[in-house]
């Protein structure tokens, strides 16, 4: 994907796996958010509250962190903004175990 203006119109959940640095993720997650998916952003360092910051419904928003080695330690962790809004687990996020050829068990 070259840019975020080549995505589809319509997805229900968009991954962000920009690098770790916490301005370009949230003007990457700001520009995504307008289309109003369930938005995961892929981190290990940042924080996901600070990351929700440039989502307007906190309750689409998650962070996800695959565990290192990705290869022999097959655990994703789904994690959620705190406090956390009163709405179940959207199911993309509850979807990610059964990743094509990426068994993972889910932590949320």
């Amino acid at each position: 994907m070259g840019s975020i203006a080549e995505l589809a119109n319509g997805l229900d959940l968009v991954v962000e796996s920009v690098p770790e640095k916490l301005d370009l993720k949230l003007a990457v997650l700001r520009e995504i958010e307008q289309r109003q998916p369930v938005l995961i952003a892929k981190t290990s360092a940042l924080s996901v509250d600070a990351l929700s910051g440039a989502i307007g419904d906190r309750g689409r928003f998650f962070g996800m962190h695959f565990f290192n080695p990705v290869w022999s330690l097959p655990l994703v962790e789904i994690i959620r903004v705190c406090p956390p809004p009163m709405t179940p687990l959207p199911r993309p996020c509850v979807s990610c175990a059964t990743l094509p050829a990426l068994p993972h068990r889910v932590l949320i």
